[in-house]
């Protein structure tokens, strides 16, 4: 989640944020592992201003990353986002789920099918792979995880590169929406 919390505390990252049309994006985190290990880590959160942002990215700082054991079920996480994404409380242009991940599904529901079945229902899914333990597993993303409008897959040479890579990927995914 420090990844993330960086991220978000960054200019590139609050500038796309609030310059949209509406000058905010809603956000949720869910930390996810296996078939049925999925932990909303914060509420649907606004993010309409520069405190709202650094109180978002506090939120995130204090957490600790969850590990589930090896088990990664991509689809049950897909699938979790869809739902939470059908009870947003808030009035979306645009629903996306991010994924980020460092490995391949091995547990549950296939991901293709999650994804398609998110597709359908109006959302559209990106991903950030970290590469650490699978080279080519922004392939694997591109073939199996993301759909949608202008869906991409970022890919982060490991835990060292992920700050970065989730905040480039953070701004496209935003500037997209706005």
């Amino acid at each position: 989640a420090q990844g993330y919390a960086d991220a978000f505390r960054t200019d590139r990252v609050q500038r796309a944020a609030l310059s949209g049309r509406h000058g905010a994006i809603a956000v949720i985190m869910t930390q996810w592992g296996g078939q049925f290990v999925q932990k909303e880590a914060t509420p649907w959160t606004l993010l309409d201003g520069k405190p709202a942002l650094a109180r978002f990215a506090d939120t995130l700082s204090g957490m600790e990353r969850l590990v589930d054991d090896d088990a990664t079920s991509i689809g049950a996480a897909i699938d979790h986002g869809r739902r939470m994404l059908e009870r947003i409380p808030f009035l979306p242009e645009r629903r996306v789920i991010d994924v980020s991940g460092d490995g391949m599904n091995n547990q549950g529901r296939l991901p293709r099918f999650a994804r398609d079945d998110a597709v359908a229902a109006g959302i559209g899914i990106n991903a950030l792979a970290i590469l650490s333990d699978h080279a080519t597993l922004d392939r694997y993303f591109r073939a199996e995880v993301i759909g949608g409008p202008g869906a991409f897959v970022v890919p982060a040479r490991d835990y060292t590169d992920f700050r970065d890579a989730i905040r480039d990927k953070l701004v496209r995914e935003i500037k997209f929406i706005a």
